[in-house]
């Protein structure tokens, strides 16, 4: 991967800082790695969504993915808050 874990949650930080000063209260984000994002509107008060996205693999892979998806989507939902929630999002659904 191109971008380590401190570059995924300078990123996220960086996104929620500047939507806020822009006057954004809320957001949506859908990515593989929610744990930067959810961080990042926890530590600065913002309220949004962190859709883990979820990709189709070929048949004999759907168990394991699927698998993976709850594991990722309850450690995240294990840190949302009040404002900020954990959902689930396909990725490129056609």
């Amino acid at each position: 991967e191109v971008l380590d874990e401190a570059d995924l949650r300078d990123g996220a930080a960086l996104g929620v800082a500047e939507g806020l000063a822009a006057g954004i209260t809320t957001f949506g984000d859908t990515c593989a790695h929610g744990a930067a994002v959810l961080d990042a509107l926890v530590a600065l008060g913002a309220r949004g969504t962190v859709y883990q996205e979820v990709f189709g693999p070929a048949p004999a892979q759907r168990e394991g993915a699927l698998a993976g998806l709850r594991r990722a989507v309850e450690a995240l939902r294990a840190r949302a808050t009040a404002l900020v929630r954990v959902g689930v999002s396909p990725h490129a659904v056609y």
